[in-house]
């Protein structure tokens, strides 16, 4: 896998999550913008491989920017992805998103989508939905 494949496969793992939670995220119910409060703060947990932390942090920037949000990336070791997000889960403190190589062992915990459809076609690169489904 290239440099580029990375970065773009990196930007499509934190699009998701963050169109995601956005998408899912409650409105004022008008056209005024949104007042910036404390609870615009979101956790990502994530492993990188080298290169791609810039490209993702540089990602997250832009996020911030954009929505007034606040991002933690927490690094954690590819070994220890799945296990170190299994044992958050139980204990109740899930991440709001994730970077994750395998989506199985996680697929009762992801958040539906399913119902943001329309306001999400066209927003990936092609194949991101067949590997969620």
């Amino acid at each position: 896998m290239g440099l580029s494949t990375r970065i773009r496969a990196v930007g499509l793992a934190l699009t998701v999550g963050l169109v995601a939670l956005t998408a899912c995220a409650p409105g004022t119910g008008t056209d005024e913008p949104a007042q910036q409060t404390d609870d615009k703060k979101l956790t990502y947990v994530y492993f990188t491989d080298g290169p791609d932390e810039k490209a993702t942090r540089d990602l997250i920037a832009q996020f911030e920017q954009k929505t007034g949000a606040t991002v933690t990336m927490e690094i954690v070791p590819f070994a220890q992805i799945e296990q170190t997000l299994q044992a958050r889960l139980s204990g109740g403190n899930a991440p709001d998103v994730a970077r994750l190589a395998n989506l199985q062992p996680f697929a009762q915990d992801l958040l539906d989508l399913s119902s943001q459809k329309a306001a999400l076609e066209g927003q990936f690169l092609d194949g991101a939905a067949t590997a969620a489904a």
